[in-house]
Formats: C-alpha cells, sequence, structure tokens
C-alpha cells in the first residue's frame, strides 16, 4: 500500500505539469544550476529577484537528484520537449516528498501495527493539498521533507523519548536545519517538540536531561546552517547584494537591530535568506502587503480544507476509550508542535494554508492512531453505538475525501492558462521560424516558466521576451517592437485593429447549481489569449 504515496504524488505532477509564480524561484534556481553552473550571470533571479532572495541550497538538492536523469535523457532523448524536464525536476522533489512518508507509515506500522500505516496512508493519499502539492518547488514543500522525516524519528523516539535519545537528536538537528536554511517558522515545530519534551520529562521526574540535550544540539546545528546559508546564499545572490539594496527598514529598537546588522554588512556583503525573510515578514510586517486574514483562519477554513475527515476524527476518536488509552504517552509530543505552529503563525495577519502545511502528516498520524483502534474493534461482538458511528465515520470519511481530492485535481488540472497558452502557441508556428514572442506578467503567474519556451535555442529560432519596461507597457508599443505573438490576460487591450486573438484558454470561475441530474457544475470563463500580430500599420 505505501506504493499509493509516490504513485498519487506522481499522477498529481505529471496530470497538472505547470507552475506559478511563487513556484517561480525554486524552479528556475534548479534550471540554472543544471545549464549554466557557475555562470551566475545567465541566473533568472538576477532578472527577477521577487520580494525576497530565498535560499539556493534546496535547489542544490534537488538539481543534484536530477543531474544524473537528465543526463540519461541527453544521451536517450536530445530532442525531447523543455517540459520533460520541468517533470523531471517536480518529480525529484515529489519523490523527496513521497521517501519520508514511507518513512512515516513504515515507523507507524512497527510501533502500532499495519491498521494505523494504513489509515495514515489512506488519510495522505486522499487529501489534495498533501499529495498535490508534494511536488510543487515553493521553499514550503522543501521544509515539508524535512519536517515529515522528523515525524518519522519521534515516532521511533515515543513513547519513551529519553531511551531513545538518538533519534531524538536526530529530529532536533533536522529541524533546525530546516528553519535555518528553508523555512524559519519551522523553528516553531522544534520550539513545541522542546517544550513537549520538557513537561514529559517533568512529569516523569527524571530531570531535564534530554531538553538540555535537545536545546544544546538545536542551538549547535543551527549556528552551523546558518554559516552554510551564509556561505552559499551569498555567493548565489552576489550580484543582488551589489547592487543598491537596503535591509528591510524599521523604527526604534527594530531600527536599532537592523542598523547593526547592516553595519556588519547584512544586505551588502552577506546574506542569510531566512532573517531578510523574519526582517520583512515579522519585523517589518510587510507580509501584510499581500493581504491579512482574521486570528482563526488557519483553524477556520484552512485546516478542515487540508485535513478534510483526518481533523474531526483526530478530536472524536480519541473519546473511544481504546483510542485514547491507544495515544497516552504520545499526545503532548505530537500534538504540542501542532499547537504551537498553528498558534504562532496565528498571530501573523498575512495567511496562506501552505505556511502551515508541516502539520498535515502529524495530525494524520494522531487521528490514524486513534483509528487504528476503532479499526481492529469492528470485530468484536460488543461494540458500543460510538465505536460502530466511529467506524461509519472512518470508512465514509476516507470515501469522501477521495471524491473531493478527485474534484480538486480536476479543477486544478484547469487553472494554469499561462501555461495552457504557451502549448497553444508552439502549435501556430514551427520551431525553425523565427519568432518573437512577448510575454508579460500574467502568463507567467500561471504557468508559462521558462521550461514551456519549447522552441527557443538550441531547440528553435523563437525569441520569449519577459522585459517589463515603459517601452512595452501598451499593446501598441508591443505591436511596434515587432514582436509576432503575445500571450496575456489583457484581451481588452489587445483586441484591436493591430492584433488577432488566434488561441484563448479557460479556466476555472467557481461553480454553479444547474437543473437536472447533476445539480452543481463548474462554471468556466476565458482568461488568457494568444495574439497574433497583424500586417498592418494600424490606426
Amino acid at each position: 500500500m505505501q506504493a499509493l504515496i509516490p504513485l498519487t504524488v506522481a499522477l498529481h505532477i505529471v496530470s497538472s505539469p505547470y507552475t506559478k509564480v511563487e513556484e517561480s524561484f525554486t524552479l528556475h534556481a534548479v534550471r540554472d544550476i543544471l545549464i549554466h553552473g557557475s555562470d551566475l550571470a545567465q541566473y533568472d533571479h538576477l532578472v527577477h529577484p521577487g520580494p525576497l532572495p530565498r535560499s539556493f541550497i534546496p535547489p542544490l538538492v534537488i538539481a543534484a537528484a536530477c543531474k544524473p536523469v537528465i543526463a540519461v535523457l541527453d544521451k536517450l532523448w536530445s530532442d525531447r520537449k523543455s517540459m520533460v524536464d520541468q517533470l523531471v525536476v517536480r518529480l525529484a522533489l515529489g519523490m523527496l516528498n513521497s521517501g519520508a512518508l514511507v518513512a512515516v507509515s513504515n515507523c507507524l506500522a512497527k510501533k502500532f501495527g499495519k491498521a494505523e500505516a494504513r489509515i495514515w496512508i489512506l488519510f495522505t493519499v486522499g487529501q489534495f493539498h498533501a499529495c498535490w502539492w508534494a511536488g510543487r518547488p515553493v521553499p514550503n514543500v522543501g521544509a515539508l521533507a524535512i519536517t515529515t522525516l522528523v515525524l518519522s524519528y519521534v515516532i521511533q523516539a515515543l513513547p519513551n523519548p529519553t531511551m531513545q535519545r538518538k533519534q531524538v537528536l536526530i529530529a532536533t538537528a533536522l529541524l533546525a536545519l530546516a528553519a535555518s536554511i528553508v523555512r524559519a517558522e519551522t523553528a516553531l515545530l522544534l520550539l513545541g517538540l522542546v517544550l513537549a519534551l520538557a513537561i514529559k520529562e517533568t512529569r516523569a521526574g527524571t530531570g531535564l536531561q534530554l531538553t538540555r540535550n535537545v536545546t544544546a544540539t538545536a542551538v549547535i546545528v543551527g549556528l552551523a546552517g546558518t554559516a552554510l546559508s551564509v556561505a552559499v546564499d551569498s555567493f548565489f545572490w552576489s550580484a543582488w547584494l551589489a547592487s543598491a539594496r537596503d535591509v528591510p527598514t524599521a523604527t526604534g529598537v527594530k531600527a536599532t537591530i537592523e542598523q547593526t546588522l547592516q553595519a556588519l554588512g547584512f544586505g551588502k556583503l552577506w546574506i542569510w535568506p531566512e532573517l531578510w525573510g523574519v526582517l520583512f515578514n515579522v519585523v517589518e510586517g510587510k507580509s501584510e502587503l499581500w493581504g491579512t486574514s482574521a486570528w482563526y483562519t488557519y483553524l477556520v477554513p484552512f485546516l478542515p480544507k487540508m485535513l478534510l475527515s483526518a481533523l474531526p476524527l483526530a478530536f472524536v476518536a480519541p473519546l473511544e476509550p481504546a483510542a485514547r488509552r491507544a495515544l497516552q504517552g504520545w499526545k503532548a509530543v505530537l500534538g504540542l508542535p501542532v499547537v504551537v505552529m498553528v498558534a504562532g503563525m496565528s498571530c501573523l495577519g498575512h495567511k496562506e494554508w501552505r505556511f502551515i502545511i508541516y502539520v498535515v502528516p502529524w495530525i494524520n498520524a494522531l487521528a490514524a492512531i486513534s483509528c487504528g483502534q476503532i479499526w481492529r474493534a469492528r470485530r468484536r461482538h460488543h461494540q458500543t453505538i460510538f465505536s460502530r458511528l466511529l467506524l461509519l465515520a472512518l470508512v465514509g470519511g476516507i470515501i469522501a475525501n477521495f471524491f473531493v481530492t478527485a474534484g480538486l485535481a480536476y479543477i486544478s488540472h484547469h487553472n494554469y492558462p499561462g501555461g495552457a497558452a504557451m502549448e497553444m502557441l508552439h502549435t501556430l508556428r514551427p520551431a525553425d521560424h523565427a519568432v518573437r514572442v512577448f510575454l508579460p506578467p500574467g502568463p507567467r503567474m500561471t504557468g508559462a516558466s521558462a521550461y514551456t519556451y519549447a522552441y527557443a535555442p538550441p531547440h528553435g529560432r523563437w525569441e520569449y521576451n519577459t522585459t517589463e519596461t515603459d517601452a512595452l507597457e501598451t499593446a501598441a508599443k508591443v505591436w511596434e517592437a515587432e514582436f509576432d505573438y503575445v500571450v496575456t490576460d489583457e484581451m481588452g487591450a489587445y483586441d484591436n485593429e493591430r492584433w488577432e486573438k488566434v488561441r484563448g484558454v479557460e479556466a476555472f470561475a467557481g461553480v454553479e447549481r444547474r437543473k437536472g441530474l447533476m445539480p452543481v457544475g463548474v462554471r468556466w470563463r476565458e482568461v488568457m489569449g494568444v495574439f497574433a500580430r497583424r500586417n498592418t500599420e494600424g490606426a
């Protein structure tokens, strides 16, 4: 059954091969590493740096995993489309996450039994966000592979972590690396784990020796991760650092901290991306530029949307006596990191569900441990009504999860109009024609990555221009620049005598009530167009 995890992840990747703007940095960083190597002048992040610098260490790891596959493909399939390489990159990341998920299922099987492991797998593959996003190249998903692997070590260490120090210290080291290199918010999971261990040791009356060891490990490994990030990322961001960029500015005590860092060369001579992110998002609060949400947004609707039936079962199933006994010694160490993560992230105004995606495998584990007992109880002759209802909720919930996920996957497949438009574009002219294409931000935010430039040299003679300047700010100016095609979401601006719409792409626009056997249907609307240059001077 474990094969369901990588198969589901791979199916999601292949069925929705395109990426959106939040995936751009990691995707293009991997591409640049594989293609340009140490020639940093060719790297995409110098042209499109994004609002925040990100670490190049995760892209280096993914590139290392991809390189042997790309080398084999170069020998056996040299004329392949570049989108194949994008699939390789995403599959590499997806398999890293799948490996971590499989490790958790193995640990559950060894500690509890096959029932718990299988239920956990069914929860995981039946949740849209867990597997669909496992191959999405955003920094959060890179960190997810680490935090999921941490969960496997925590399960190995329980219910008596003082007897399994090695597993606890490995889990601590991994979280410290994740927080210092990939995503700073994973430090909240580490804080929750330390607190849970301290509570467990205090109750057992064994002193706080393990907690002290864990804290020391976190500090040492965190400093090592920071040093590694500074060394690697200062190299890759060197040209960006040389430009006139200021550290995020604040007032009061915050300003003193930032001025001290700037005096030490931070943001000019060296960079630690996760510190920059903390200054920008937390100290400055500038993440709120992307919108704010109520404090309870992670509780409702994000967690229910991500976990589906596993969330209510994680709370209700332990009310059954056998399930409650199974969780004894586990609730604090598995649950407190989740509570600290969700509570800590709820303090920030800007909220996105992917900021807490790390807790999904942990909550699934709590639910699976309880539900394993519910599943075994089905063979008893004297089941309580409550146990029967829980069993019905378990089976029915898992089935419902798959239907919901199938629907979401179908909608998401059609929600990358920029990528779909690029595919249509390449059916219009042969690769060996000299064609100039202009790509404004719209298509690049919804699927048009550098991997979709199928006819760029050496595979063709097409030029793809993504320049954002005043000289190309209007349809008339783009026409005067002698581009042959434009892929854009600003269709009204190009619907004139100078441009002709030759292709259109529809995307999901909501659901609607309908008459007949299917009372609910999907509503689509055209959001992206491919426009061809007319052979006229126009008006």
